[in-house]
C-alpha cells in the first residue's frame, strides 16, 4: 500500500493529487479509500455545483437546442404545484424526445439549496432534463425576453420553437394538459402530423390515459403500408406492452380510433383497428379489457368524449372504472372522401325563435380547426 501511494505521489499516471488511484477515489477523509459508487440509476446526472445563469446565459443555453422545441419550466421547491407536475414533464420529455423536444427546468430557489433541496426533488420526480438556477437579479431581463405580462408567479412555462421564438406561454393557473398541447403543436406544426403517407398506407397515434392520476403518455405513431388493421393493432399492442405492466392485471378501456382529419368521425378502419387491438392485447396476456362499445358508453355517461380527454386527460380521473384508457387518431389514405349531407334551407324565423336566439349563449371556441 505504501509503495502504491509512493508511486502515485511520484507522478505515476492514473493517480489523483492526494495519491489515490483514479478508479478508486470515493473515500472519506481520514479513512482508507472505499470502492467507487455504483453507476447512478437516476434519469439525469446533475452537476455537483449549482449552474447559476443570468438572462443572457439562459438564452445562450436554450440556443444549444436550436434544432429542438424547448419548454422552459420555471419552478421552486416552495411551489407545491410545480413539484407535483415535474414528473408529468419528465414523462413528456421521454415521450417526445425523439421528435425534437427538450424540457429545461429553471429553479427560483437559491443556489445554496442546490445539493440539499433542488437536486433531491429532481431525482424524486425522475427528472430527465437539465435544471438551472435563476438568480433574482436576472428575472427582469428574462421576463422582458419571455413575456412582459409575467409577474413571476409559478408555475410558468414558455414554449420556444425551433426558430428561437417564444411561440406559447402557460402562466400560473394553466393546466398541465394545455402545456402538453402547446408543446405538441410546436413539435408537430400546428398540432398536425407532419409525416407524409403513401396512397396505400394508414397510421395511428395512440395516447395512454392513466385514469387514476389523470395523466397521459403518447406513443409513437405506427404505420402500415399497405393499410392493415391487424398490422397496426399488433404494433400498438407492442408499444402498450412496453408501457403497461401486464403482471398487475390492469383494467384497460379501449376506444375506436377517430379520424385525424375529422375527430368527430370514426370510420370503418378505426373501428376495425380497435377491435384487432383488443384481440392482440388478449394474446399478450391482458385479460381485463373493456371493449370499444362499452368504453364509448362509459365516456358518454360521464359526459366525456375522446376529444375532451385528449385535450385534458385529468377530466377522466375517477370518472370511469378502468386503470387505463387508450384513445387514438387514424390517418387512412385509402379511405374514400366522406360525403357531407347538405343542410336543408333554413326555415323562416318566428318572433319566438328570434327571442330564443337572443337568449342563447355565445358559441365557445374549441381547440379543433
Amino acid at each position: 500500500m505504501l509503495l502504491a501511494c509512493a508511486l502515485c505521489l511520484w507522478g505515476a499516471p492514473g493517480c489523483t493529487s492526494d495519491g489515490y488511484p483514479l478508479d478508486n477515489t470515493y473515500h472519506y477523509q481520514g479513512k482508507a479509500p472505499s470502492s467507487p459508487p455504483q453507476a447512478s440509476t437516476y434519469s439525469y446526472r446533475y452537476p455537483d455545483v449549482a449552474p447559476v445563469l443570468g438572462a443572457k446565459d439562459l438564452e445562450e443555453f436554450v440556443g444549444r437546442f436550436h434544432q429542438r422545441v424547448v419548454l422552459l419550466d420555471f419552478w421552486a421547491s416552495w411551489s407545491r404545484e410545480t413539484r407535483e407536475e415535474m414528473m408529468m414533464l419528465a414523462r413528456l420529455q421521454e415521450d417526445m424526445e425523439d421528435e425534437g423536444f427538450q424540457v429545461v427546468a429553471c429553479s427560483f430557489d437559491s443556489e445554496e439549496k442546490w445539493g440539499s433541496t433542488i437536486v433531491p426533488m429532481l431525482h424524486a420526480a425522475r427528472a430527465n432534463f437539465p435544471c438551472l438556477v435563476i438568480p433574482e437579479s436576472a428575472r427582469p431581463e428574462i421576463r422582458k425576453w419571455l413575456s412582459p405580462n409575467w409577474n413571476y408567479d409559478l408555475p410558468a412555462r414558455f414554449v420556444i420553437n425551433r426558430q428561437g421564438i417564444v411561440s406559447a406561454s402557460a402562466l400560473a393557473g394553466t393546466s398541465i394538459g394545455v402545456v402538453e398541447q402547446q408543446a405538441r403543436q410546436a413539435v408537430n406544426g400546428s398540432g398536425r402530423y407532419v409525416t407524409k403517407l403513401t396512397g396505400t398506407a394508414a397510421a395511428v397515434r395512440v395516447k395512454i390515459i392513466d385514469c387514476r392520476q389523470g395523466t397521459a403518455v403518447s406513443l409513437p405513431e405506427v404505420v402500415s403500408d399497405p393499410a392493415s388493421p391487424a398490422q397496426l393493432a399488433g404494433q400498438i399492442a407492442g408499444l402498450v406492452e412496453s408501457r403497461i405492466e401486464r403482471a398487475k392485471n390492469p383494467r384497460i378501456a379501449l376506444l375506436s380510433f377517430g379520424d385525424a382529419k375529422d375527430r368527430s368521425h370514426t370510420g370503418p378502419m378505426g373501428i376495425e383497428t380497435a377491435g384487432q387491438l383488443e384481440s392482440a392485447l388478449k394474446q399478450k396476456g391482458y385479460t381485463d379489457l373493456i371493449s370499444p362499445d362499452e368504453t364509448k358508453k362509459l365516456l358518454q355517461d360521464s359526459g366525456l368524449s375522446a376529444m375532451s380527454v385528449d385535450y385534458e386527460p385529468s377530466f377522466v380521473a375517477g370518472k370511469i372504472t378502468a386503470d387505463y384508457l387508450l384513445i387514438g387518431w387514424l390517418r387512412d389514405n385509402t379511405a374514400p372522401p366522406r360525403s357531407v349531407a347538405k343542410a336543408p334551407p333554413p326555415k323562416a324565423k318566428t318572433p319566438e325563435h328570434m327571442a330564443l336566439l337572443q337568449d342563447s349563449p355565445e358559441p365557445r371556441e374549441t381547440d379543433e380547426p
